[in-house]
Protein backbone atom coordinates (compact mmCIF):
# COMPACT_ATOMS: atom_id res chain seq x y z
CA UNK A 1 0.00 0.00 0.00
CA UNK A 2 1.43 3.36 -1.10
CA UNK A 3 0.82 6.80 0.63
CA UNK A 4 -0.30 9.84 -1.47
CA UNK A 5 2.23 12.62 -1.80
CA UNK A 6 1.23 16.41 -1.79
CA UNK A 7 2.06 18.65 -4.73
CA UNK A 8 4.12 21.79 -3.70
CA UNK A 9 2.63 25.30 -4.49
CA UNK A 10 4.55 27.11 -7.17
CA UNK A 11 6.13 30.51 -6.22
CA UNK A 12 4.31 32.25 -9.06
CA UNK A 13 0.95 31.59 -7.42
CA UNK A 14 1.84 32.55 -3.78
CA UNK A 15 2.96 36.16 -4.49
CA UNK A 16 -0.37 37.51 -5.77
CA UNK A 17 -2.12 36.19 -2.63
CA UNK A 18 0.28 38.07 -0.34
CA UNK A 19 -0.22 41.31 -2.32
CA UNK A 20 -4.01 41.09 -2.09
CA UNK A 21 -3.82 41.06 1.74
CA UNK A 22 -0.95 43.45 2.38
CA UNK A 23 -1.91 46.22 -0.06
CA UNK A 24 -5.25 47.29 1.61
CA UNK A 25 -3.61 47.24 5.05
CA UNK A 26 -0.87 49.49 3.81
CA UNK A 27 -3.27 51.98 2.20
CA UNK A 28 -5.34 52.14 5.42
CA UNK A 29 -2.28 52.76 7.57
CA UNK A 30 -1.07 55.48 5.21
CA UNK A 31 -4.45 57.33 5.32
CA UNK A 32 -4.61 57.14 9.12
CA UNK A 33 -1.17 58.58 9.45
CA UNK A 34 -1.96 61.44 7.08
CA UNK A 35 -5.13 62.31 9.07
CA UNK A 36 -3.26 62.43 12.35
CA UNK A 37 -0.62 64.66 10.79
CA UNK A 38 -3.25 67.10 9.47
CA UNK A 39 -5.00 67.36 12.86
CA UNK A 40 -1.76 68.01 14.65
CA UNK A 41 -0.65 70.71 12.23
CA UNK A 42 -4.12 72.50 12.07
CA UNK A 43 -3.94 76.07 13.40
CA UNK A 44 -6.06 76.87 16.48
CA UNK A 45 -9.34 78.78 15.72
CA UNK A 46 -9.29 82.47 16.41
CA UNK A 47 -11.69 83.42 19.20
CA UNK A 48 -13.81 86.51 18.76
CA UNK A 49 -15.00 88.43 21.76
CA UNK A 50 -18.80 88.85 21.88
CA UNK A 51 -21.12 90.81 24.20
CA UNK A 52 -24.29 89.50 25.85
CA UNK A 53 -27.13 88.44 23.46
CA UNK A 54 -30.15 90.72 23.14
CA UNK A 55 -33.68 89.34 22.41
CA UNK A 56 -36.24 91.39 20.50
CA UNK A 57 -39.62 91.31 22.29
CA UNK A 58 -42.92 93.12 22.36
CA UNK A 59 -44.19 94.59 25.61
CA UNK A 60 -47.52 95.63 27.12
CA UNK A 61 -47.78 98.33 29.75
CA UNK A 62 -50.06 97.03 32.50
CA UNK A 63 -53.14 98.95 33.57
CA UNK A 64 -55.48 97.82 36.33
CA UNK A 65 -59.12 97.49 35.27
CA UNK A 66 -62.45 96.07 36.32
CA UNK A 67 -63.42 92.91 34.48
CA UNK A 68 -66.91 91.44 34.23
CA UNK A 69 -66.76 87.64 34.13
CA UNK A 70 -68.88 86.13 31.35
CA UNK A 71 -69.97 82.53 31.95
CA UNK A 72 -70.81 80.72 28.72
CA UNK A 73 -73.21 77.82 28.72
CA UNK A 74 -75.98 76.25 26.69
CA UNK A 75 -79.23 74.44 27.31
CA UNK A 76 -82.82 73.77 26.27
CA UNK A 77 -85.82 75.99 26.88
CA UNK A 78 -88.57 74.60 29.11
CA UNK A 79 -91.76 75.96 30.63
CA UNK A 80 -92.27 75.99 34.41
CA UNK A 81 -96.02 76.07 33.81
CA UNK A 82 -96.24 73.16 31.40
CA UNK A 83 -99.13 70.92 32.43
CA UNK A 84 -101.12 67.96 31.17
CA UNK A 85 -104.89 68.43 31.18
CA UNK A 86 -106.81 65.28 32.11
CA UNK A 87 -110.50 64.44 32.07
CA UNK A 88 -112.20 64.65 35.47
CA UNK A 89 -115.34 62.85 34.26
CA UNK A 90 -116.18 60.11 31.78
CA UNK A 91 -117.86 60.86 28.48
CA UNK A 92 -117.61 61.11 24.72
CA UNK A 93 -115.55 63.94 23.22
CA UNK A 94 -118.04 66.24 21.50
CA UNK A 95 -115.74 69.10 20.52
CA UNK A 96 -111.94 69.44 20.28
CA UNK A 97 -111.44 72.69 18.37
CA UNK A 98 -107.79 73.45 19.13
CA UNK A 99 -104.80 71.83 17.42
CA UNK A 100 -101.16 71.63 18.55
CA UNK A 101 -99.48 75.01 18.33
CA UNK A 102 -102.65 77.03 18.91
CA UNK A 103 -102.68 79.95 21.34
CA UNK A 104 -105.56 79.96 23.82
CA UNK A 105 -106.71 82.51 26.35
CA UNK A 106 -107.45 81.78 29.99
CA UNK A 107 -110.84 80.07 30.35
CA UNK A 108 -111.12 79.01 26.71
CA UNK A 109 -112.82 75.62 26.16
CA UNK A 110 -110.24 73.16 24.81
CA UNK A 111 -112.28 69.93 25.02
CA UNK A 112 -116.05 69.55 25.40
CA UNK A 113 -117.54 66.20 26.51
CA UNK A 114 -121.12 65.00 25.98
CA UNK A 115 -123.20 66.53 28.81
CA UNK A 116 -126.51 64.63 28.48
CA UNK A 117 -125.82 61.94 31.09
CA UNK A 118 -124.45 64.50 33.50
CA UNK A 119 -127.49 66.76 33.04
CA UNK A 120 -129.86 63.82 33.71
CA UNK A 121 -127.97 62.89 36.87
CA UNK A 122 -128.14 66.48 38.07
CA UNK A 123 -131.89 66.67 37.36
CA UNK A 124 -132.56 63.43 39.26
CA UNK A 125 -130.59 64.61 42.28
CA UNK A 126 -132.36 67.95 42.21
CA UNK A 127 -135.73 66.19 42.36
CA UNK A 128 -134.54 64.04 45.24
CA UNK A 129 -133.50 67.17 47.05
CA UNK A 130 -136.91 68.76 46.51
CA UNK A 131 -138.63 65.65 47.89
CA UNK A 132 -136.33 65.58 50.91
CA UNK A 133 -137.03 69.27 51.53
CA UNK A 134 -140.81 68.63 51.43
CA UNK A 135 -140.46 65.70 53.83
CA UNK A 136 -138.42 67.85 56.16
CA UNK A 137 -141.05 70.58 56.16
CA UNK A 138 -143.78 68.02 56.87
CA UNK A 139 -141.75 66.56 59.73
CA UNK A 140 -141.28 70.05 61.11
CA UNK A 141 -145.05 70.62 61.11
CA UNK A 142 -145.68 67.29 62.85
CA UNK A 143 -142.99 68.09 65.41
CA UNK A 144 -144.56 71.47 66.07
CA UNK A 145 -148.02 69.86 66.62
CA UNK A 146 -146.55 67.18 68.88
CA UNK A 147 -144.78 69.83 70.93
CA UNK A 148 -148.10 71.67 71.40
CA UNK A 149 -149.85 68.45 72.53
CA UNK A 150 -147.01 67.71 74.93
CA UNK A 151 -147.38 71.19 76.40
CA UNK A 152 -151.13 70.65 76.90
CA UNK A 153 -150.47 67.27 78.49
CA UNK A 154 -147.98 68.87 80.87
CA UNK A 155 -150.56 71.52 81.83
CA UNK A 156 -153.17 68.79 82.46
CA UNK A 157 -150.72 66.95 84.73
CA UNK A 158 -150.27 70.10 86.74
CA UNK A 159 -154.04 70.62 86.97
CA UNK A 160 -154.74 67.03 88.02
CA UNK A 161 -151.92 67.19 90.58
CA UNK A 162 -153.44 70.34 92.09
CA UNK A 163 -156.88 68.73 92.11
CA UNK A 164 -155.52 65.64 93.85
CA UNK A 165 -153.83 67.79 96.49
CA UNK A 166 -157.07 69.75 97.09
CA UNK A 167 -159.18 66.63 97.53
CA UNK A 168 -156.58 65.06 99.81
CA UNK A 169 -156.72 68.20 102.01
CA UNK A 170 -160.51 68.00 102.20
CA UNK A 171 -160.28 64.32 103.09
CA UNK A 172 -158.14 65.22 106.09
CA UNK A 173 -160.90 67.60 107.14
CA UNK A 174 -163.50 64.84 106.63
CA UNK A 175 -165.26 66.74 103.88
CA UNK A 176 -164.41 64.54 100.83
CA UNK A 177 -165.01 60.85 100.44
CA UNK A 178 -162.61 58.06 99.52
CA UNK A 179 -164.21 57.68 96.10
CA UNK A 180 -163.36 61.30 95.25
CA UNK A 181 -159.75 60.70 96.23
CA UNK A 182 -159.64 57.58 94.06
CA UNK A 183 -161.03 59.44 91.04
CA UNK A 184 -158.53 62.30 91.52
CA UNK A 185 -155.63 59.83 91.67
CA UNK A 186 -156.89 58.05 88.55
CA UNK A 187 -157.13 61.35 86.64
CA UNK A 188 -153.62 62.36 87.73
CA UNK A 189 -152.15 59.04 86.56
CA UNK A 190 -153.95 59.33 83.22
CA UNK A 191 -152.59 62.85 82.69
CA UNK A 192 -149.06 61.71 83.38
CA UNK A 193 -149.47 58.79 81.02
CA UNK A 194 -150.67 61.10 78.26
CA UNK A 195 -147.70 63.44 78.89
CA UNK A 196 -145.22 60.55 78.62
CA UNK A 197 -146.82 59.43 75.35
CA UNK A 198 -146.67 62.90 73.85
CA UNK A 199 -143.05 63.39 74.92
CA UNK A 200 -142.06 60.04 73.38
CA UNK A 201 -143.80 60.95 70.12
CA UNK A 202 -142.11 64.37 70.14
CA UNK A 203 -138.66 62.79 70.59
CA UNK A 204 -139.36 60.36 67.74
CA UNK A 205 -140.40 63.18 65.42
CA UNK A 206 -137.32 65.19 66.35
CA UNK A 207 -135.05 62.20 65.60
CA UNK A 208 -136.79 61.67 62.27
CA UNK A 209 -136.38 65.33 61.42
CA UNK A 210 -132.63 65.13 62.15
CA UNK A 211 -132.36 62.12 59.80
CA UNK A 212 -134.23 64.02 57.08
CA UNK A 213 -131.97 67.04 57.57
CA UNK A 214 -128.87 64.85 57.18
CA UNK A 215 -130.32 63.23 54.08
CA UNK A 216 -131.06 66.64 52.63
CA UNK A 217 -127.46 67.72 53.30
CA UNK A 218 -126.15 64.59 51.59
CA UNK A 219 -128.38 65.19 48.57
CA UNK A 220 -127.23 68.81 48.43
CA UNK A 221 -123.62 67.60 48.37
CA UNK A 222 -124.40 65.19 45.55
CA UNK A 223 -126.15 67.95 43.65
CA UNK A 224 -123.10 70.18 44.03
CA UNK A 225 -120.91 67.30 42.82
CA UNK A 226 -123.17 66.73 39.83
CA UNK A 227 -123.03 70.43 38.93
CA UNK A 228 -119.25 70.32 39.23
CA UNK A 229 -119.09 67.25 36.98
CA UNK A 230 -121.29 69.03 34.47
CA UNK A 231 -118.93 72.00 34.50
CA UNK A 232 -115.96 69.65 34.16
CA UNK A 233 -117.38 68.31 30.92
CA UNK A 234 -115.93 71.51 29.47
CA UNK A 235 -112.15 71.33 29.84
CA UNK A 236 -110.90 74.91 29.96
CA UNK A 237 -107.43 76.45 29.79
CA UNK A 238 -106.38 77.39 33.36
CA UNK A 239 -104.24 80.25 32.01
CA UNK A 240 -103.23 81.91 28.76
CA UNK A 241 -101.24 79.21 27.05
CA UNK A 242 -100.08 77.48 23.91
CA UNK A 243 -101.16 73.95 23.03
CA UNK A 244 -98.18 71.62 22.76
CA UNK A 245 -100.14 68.49 21.89
CA UNK A 246 -103.69 67.08 21.81
CA UNK A 247 -104.28 63.43 22.70
CA UNK A 248 -107.99 62.92 21.82
CA UNK A 249 -110.27 63.44 18.84
CA UNK A 250 -113.97 64.05 18.40
CA UNK A 251 -116.14 60.99 19.11
CA UNK A 252 -113.55 59.32 21.35
CA UNK A 253 -114.77 58.00 24.71
CA UNK A 254 -112.62 58.94 27.67
CA UNK A 255 -112.70 57.99 31.33
CA UNK A 256 -111.74 60.03 34.36
CA UNK A 257 -107.97 60.54 34.37
CA UNK A 258 -107.48 60.25 30.59
CA UNK A 259 -104.83 62.74 29.31
CA UNK A 260 -106.44 65.20 26.90
CA UNK A 261 -103.84 67.85 25.99
CA UNK A 262 -100.51 69.36 27.05
CA UNK A 263 -100.21 73.15 27.32
CA UNK A 264 -97.68 75.63 28.65
CA UNK A 265 -97.94 79.22 29.81
CA UNK A 266 -96.78 82.21 27.79
CA UNK A 267 -95.68 84.49 30.63
CA UNK A 268 -92.20 82.99 31.13
CA UNK A 269 -89.81 80.19 30.23
CA UNK A 270 -86.83 78.69 32.02
CA UNK A 271 -83.43 77.33 30.99
CA UNK A 272 -81.23 74.81 32.81
CA UNK A 273 -77.66 75.95 32.14
CA UNK A 274 -74.80 73.64 33.20
CA UNK A 275 -71.90 75.35 34.96
CA UNK A 276 -68.72 73.98 36.50
CA UNK A 277 -67.69 74.40 40.12
CA UNK A 278 -64.98 76.83 39.00
CA UNK A 279 -67.62 78.97 37.28
CA UNK A 280 -70.02 78.79 40.21
CA UNK A 281 -67.87 81.01 42.43
CA UNK A 282 -68.30 83.86 39.94
CA UNK A 283 -72.06 83.42 39.52
CA UNK A 284 -72.97 85.65 42.46
CA UNK A 285 -75.90 83.59 43.81
CA UNK A 286 -76.60 83.06 47.50
CA UNK A 287 -76.35 79.47 48.73
CA UNK A 288 -77.70 80.06 52.23
CA UNK A 289 -81.11 79.32 53.69
CA UNK A 290 -84.17 81.19 52.58
CA UNK A 291 -86.38 81.47 49.49
CA UNK A 292 -84.86 81.66 46.02
CA UNK A 293 -84.56 85.03 44.38
CA UNK A 294 -87.44 86.04 42.11
CA UNK A 295 -85.73 89.03 40.46
CA UNK A 296 -82.46 90.89 40.33
CA UNK A 297 -80.27 87.83 39.68
CA UNK A 298 -77.33 87.81 37.27
CA UNK A 299 -78.26 89.01 33.80
CA UNK A 300 -78.09 86.42 31.03
CA UNK A 301 -78.08 86.97 27.27
CA UNK A 302 -79.55 84.12 25.27
CA UNK A 303 -78.92 83.47 21.59
CA UNK A 304 -80.59 81.04 19.26
CA UNK A 305 -78.31 78.37 17.81
CA UNK A 306 -80.39 78.38 14.63
CA UNK A 307 -80.44 82.12 13.91
CA UNK A 308 -79.39 85.51 15.16
CA UNK A 309 -82.30 86.18 17.54
CA UNK A 310 -81.43 87.01 21.14
CA UNK A 311 -83.27 87.49 24.43
CA UNK A 312 -82.39 88.82 27.88
CA UNK A 313 -83.26 87.12 31.15
CA UNK A 314 -82.14 86.63 34.73
CA UNK A 315 -80.61 83.74 36.65
CA UNK A 316 -82.98 82.87 39.50
CA UNK A 317 -81.25 80.07 41.35
CA UNK A 318 -78.96 77.08 41.15
CA UNK A 319 -80.32 73.58 41.53
CA UNK A 320 -79.60 71.65 44.72
CA UNK A 321 -78.24 68.48 43.11
CA UNK A 322 -75.04 67.90 41.16
CA UNK A 323 -75.35 65.94 37.91
CA UNK A 324 -73.79 62.54 38.75
CA UNK A 325 -72.54 62.07 35.17
CA UNK A 326 -71.06 65.45 34.29
CA UNK A 327 -70.34 66.57 37.89
CA UNK A 328 -71.78 69.96 37.05
CA UNK A 329 -74.34 72.22 38.65
CA UNK A 330 -77.30 73.74 36.84
CA UNK A 331 -78.20 77.40 36.99
CA UNK A 332 -81.86 78.13 36.26
CA UNK A 333 -82.47 81.26 34.18
CA UNK A 334 -85.83 82.87 33.46
CA UNK A 335 -87.00 84.89 30.46
CA UNK A 336 -90.23 86.86 30.83
CA UNK A 337 -92.73 87.28 28.00
CA UNK A 338 -90.92 84.97 25.52
CA UNK A 339 -93.74 85.49 23.01
CA UNK A 340 -94.04 89.20 23.64
CA UNK A 341 -97.23 90.91 24.83
CA UNK A 342 -100.62 91.19 23.11
CA UNK A 343 -99.83 94.80 22.23
CA UNK A 344 -96.23 94.06 21.16
CA UNK A 345 -95.80 90.45 19.98
CA UNK A 346 -92.22 89.23 19.65
CA UNK A 347 -90.83 89.10 16.12
CA UNK A 348 -88.96 85.92 17.06
CA UNK A 349 -90.38 84.01 20.08
CA UNK A 350 -88.27 81.88 22.39
CA UNK A 351 -89.94 78.51 21.90
CA UNK A 352 -90.13 75.66 24.38
CA UNK A 353 -87.68 72.90 23.46
CA UNK A 354 -85.31 75.21 21.54
CA UNK A 355 -81.58 74.67 22.14
CA UNK A 356 -79.82 77.98 22.85
CA UNK A 357 -76.49 79.35 23.99
CA UNK A 358 -76.23 81.68 26.98
CA UNK A 359 -73.79 84.27 28.32
CA UNK A 360 -74.22 84.92 32.04
CA UNK A 361 -72.87 88.14 33.52
CA UNK A 362 -70.91 86.93 36.51
CA UNK A 363 -68.99 88.68 39.26
CA UNK A 364 -67.18 91.98 38.64
CA UNK A 365 -63.45 91.55 39.34
CA UNK A 366 -61.98 94.87 40.46
CA UNK A 367 -58.36 96.00 40.10
CA UNK A 368 -57.24 93.08 37.93
CA UNK A 369 -55.09 92.81 34.80
CA UNK A 370 -56.24 91.36 31.48
CA UNK A 371 -53.31 89.91 29.58
CA UNK A 372 -52.99 87.78 26.41
CA UNK A 373 -52.45 84.07 26.86
CA UNK A 374 -49.10 84.34 25.04
CA UNK A 375 -47.77 86.37 27.96
CA UNK A 376 -47.80 83.35 30.28
CA UNK A 377 -45.14 80.82 29.17
CA UNK A 378 -45.84 78.62 32.19
CA UNK A 379 -49.01 78.23 34.27
CA UNK A 380 -49.12 80.96 36.91
CA UNK A 381 -46.05 82.78 35.59
CA UNK A 382 -45.40 85.82 33.40
CA UNK A 383 -42.27 87.63 32.20
CA UNK A 384 -41.92 91.21 33.43
CA UNK A 385 -39.43 93.62 31.85
CA UNK A 386 -37.48 95.72 34.34
CA UNK A 387 -36.51 99.38 33.85
CA UNK A 388 -33.12 98.34 32.44
CA UNK A 389 -34.76 95.97 29.89
CA UNK A 390 -34.07 92.71 31.68
CA UNK A 391 -36.59 89.83 31.87
CA UNK A 392 -37.84 88.73 35.29
CA UNK A 393 -40.21 85.89 36.08
CA UNK A 394 -43.24 86.89 38.16
CA UNK A 395 -45.77 84.62 39.92
CA UNK A 396 -49.41 85.61 39.32
CA UNK A 397 -52.84 84.29 40.34
CA UNK A 398 -55.07 83.43 37.40
CA UNK A 399 -58.59 84.47 38.40
CA UNK A 400 -60.33 83.83 35.09
CA UNK A 401 -59.45 82.78 31.57
CA UNK A 402 -61.03 82.44 28.18
CA UNK A 403 -59.82 81.44 24.74
CA UNK A 404 -57.71 84.58 24.24
CA UNK A 405 -57.04 86.25 27.58
CA UNK A 406 -56.08 85.66 31.19
CA UNK A 407 -57.39 87.75 34.09
CA UNK A 408 -54.70 87.84 36.76
CA UNK A 409 -53.70 89.55 39.97
CA UNK A 410 -50.28 89.95 41.60
CA UNK A 411 -48.89 92.59 39.22
CA UNK A 412 -48.40 96.33 39.51
CA UNK A 413 -49.87 98.97 37.26
CA UNK A 414 -47.25 100.54 34.98
CA UNK A 415 -45.09 97.43 34.77
CA UNK A 416 -44.10 96.20 31.32
CA UNK A 417 -45.22 92.69 30.43
CA UNK A 418 -43.40 90.64 27.81
CA UNK A 419 -45.98 89.37 25.32
CA UNK A 420 -43.51 87.61 23.00
CA UNK A 421 -43.06 83.87 23.69
CA UNK A 422 -39.43 83.50 24.75
CA UNK A 423 -38.25 79.88 24.70
CA UNK A 424 -36.16 78.86 27.75
CA UNK A 425 -36.02 82.41 29.00
CA UNK A 426 -34.03 82.66 32.17
CA UNK A 427 -33.44 85.39 34.67
CA UNK A 428 -31.49 88.51 33.60
CA UNK A 429 -32.00 88.03 29.86
CA UNK A 430 -31.40 91.32 28.08
CA UNK A 431 -34.20 92.34 25.71
CA UNK A 432 -34.87 95.02 23.15
CA UNK A 433 -38.46 96.28 23.55
CA UNK A 434 -40.55 97.67 20.72
CA UNK A 435 -44.24 98.39 20.43
CA UNK A 436 -46.42 96.24 18.19
CA UNK A 437 -46.60 97.63 14.68
CA UNK A 438 -43.58 99.97 15.18
CA UNK A 439 -40.28 98.84 13.58
CA UNK A 440 -37.35 98.29 15.95
CA UNK A 441 -34.52 100.81 15.92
Amino acid sequence: MTEPTGTPTPPSTLLPRILRVALPIGVLALGLGAGVAILQTKPAPRRKASGPSVVDVEALTLRATNYRVILRSQGSVSSPTQTTLVSRVAGTVQEAPFQAGAFVSSGAVLIRLDEQDLELALRELTQQGAQAQASLQEAASEEEAAAALAALAEERVEIEAAELARIAGLAKQGVSSDSEITVAKRNHVAARTTLATQETRLQTLRAGRRVLREQLGLIATRVAKARLDLARAQVRAPFTARVLSRAVTRGQYVTAGTPLAVIHGLDRVELRLPISFAQQRYLGLSHGHGPAATSGGPRVKIRSRAGGASWVGRVLRSEALVDPESRQLFAVAEVLEPYGTPSEPASEPLRVGEFVSAEIEGQLLEGVFVIPRSASPLPGQVLVISADDVLRRQEVEVLWSDAESLVVSGLEAGERLCTTPVVFAGESVKVRVHQPGVPSK
